[in-house]
């Protein structure tokens, strides 16, 4: 019997020193790849050209540049802006979204993205609701109607939640969407277009119930998977003030 605890005791030793080492191993694993991590650009910003900072005033490292072709949904290097030492890019073109990464030998930095003539490459979006209704709000952090005008817009979509959205153009904001049930949740994501094209990223996709007749406006958008992140109280107090035929607004 005591040899038999005896084994079992060393076996479980073992084991710890089996894990230990394993997780020095990944430590040391990890600590390495950050040393040798390579520091991306900064300042990314796109007017008539390309234009950023260096990450180091190590000397050796090159750039690449890429632009994003949105029909076939893919990165493709830009002409004469491949492993280039320099920090600027001429473009032919408006409306782009670019990324730069800087390279050294066998390493290649993460990719730092910016979009021409914005502070973003998506739309900062704002829900509010009244009665049956829907304000969505554009945050004007960009360039782009001054720059593009007529040929910019935003592509609004919009719908009940679980359900496919449809769209709509504008390029105003607010945009009000009339004619909507009260009480249900309805989601909203805008991205911009630009002759024509989607340009940049989509918003975050955001959810808000439509506020009923005689109550308060709503103005705190949620996200989709807002129901995890309420708490038991919320969700208590969200029961108590709807009716039966209503509880698909909690």
């Amino acid at each position: 019997m005591l040899q038999s605890h005896k084994l079992v005791r060393s076996n479980e030793m073992l084991c710890l020193k089996g894990v230990f080492s394993f997780w020095t191993l990944c430590h040391v694993l990890r600590q390495a790849w950050s040393e040798d991590e390579l520091s991306p650009p900064r300042d990314v910003r796109v007017d008539s050209a390309v234009h950023w900072s260096p990450a180091t005033d190590s000397p050796g490292i090159k750039y690449t540049v890429q632009s994003w072709d949105s029909d076939k949904e893919k990165w493709n290097n830009i002409s004469g802006c491949v492993q280039t030492e320099l920090t600027t890019c001429n473009i032919e073109y408006d409306c782009v979204m670019v990324q730069v990464l800087a390279q050294e030998g066998n390493r290649t930095s993460r990719s730092v993205q910016a979009c021409s003539h914005a502070d973003s490459c998506h739309p900062v979006v704002n829900l509010t609701t009244k009665e049956g209704r829907l304000m969505v709000h554009m945050e004007k952090n960009n360039r782009l109607l001054e720059n593009y005008g007529g040929h910019f817009e935003y592509n609004v979509e919009y719908g009940r939640d679980g359900e496919m959205l449809k769209q709509e153009h504008t390029s105003t904001s607010p945009i009000t969407i009339q004619d909507l049930d009260e009480g249900r949740m309805y989601c909203v994501q805008v991205r911009y277009f630009c002759y024509s094209k989607p340009f940049g990223t989509p918003s975050t996709r955001k959810c808000v119930p439509i506020a009923e007749s005689g109550s308060s406006q709503v103005s705190a958008p949620l996200q989709p998977n807002w129901r995890r992140r309420a708490g038991p109280a919320y969700l208590r107090n969200c029961w108590e003030n709807h009716t039966d035929n209503m509880l698909s607004a909690c």
